[in-house]
């Protein structure tokens, strides 16, 4: 139940995403400790493996979204300690206590948003989806 939760806030963050074959690892670049949006590049957890058939993005009238999609076989426990020490401190996650799923969200408005979702106990190991969302205000 939490993980479909989780994949529903990505989904909410991201919103009207088309599915992509050709993906990269984080985007933009800035200072995010400011207080304002700023895109920088997610770092991505060591050993994992990016599986592109499961990333999507999506470019429509100024509106740019893209989720990477990784998998490690590292616990969730440990995969959330090490976001936790790499992502700025600015950075919130929804259920700091949940020791086996975390979503952060970068500070920024609806509009410009990044996020790390991450769910441990799968079958194939613990899931990591890295999360940009920018808009040049363009339809909004």
């Amino acid at each position: 139940m939490k993980r479909l939760l989780l994949v529903f806030a990505v989904a909410a963050l991201l919103g009207g995403c088309s599915h992509a074959k050709d993906t990269s690892t984080g985007t933009g670049a800035g200072d995010a400790q400011s207080g304002t949006f700023s895109a920088i590049d997610i770092p991505v957890y060591p050993g994992s493996t990016v599986e592109p058939d499961k990333s999507v993005s999506m470019d429509q009238g100024g509106n740019k979204a893209k989720i990477d999609y990784y998998l490690t076989k590292d616990d969730a426990p440990t995969v959330i300690a090490w976001y936790k020490a790499q992502l700025p401190s600015n950075w919130t996650n929804a259920d700091p206590s949940d020791t086996t799923s975390a979503a952060f969200a970068s500070p920024g408005d609806a509009g410009n948003q990044q996020g790390v979702v991450i769910t441990g106990g799968g079958p194939d190991g613990t899931e990591i989806q890295l999360a940009t969302k920018t808009s040049s205000g363009v339809g909004r």
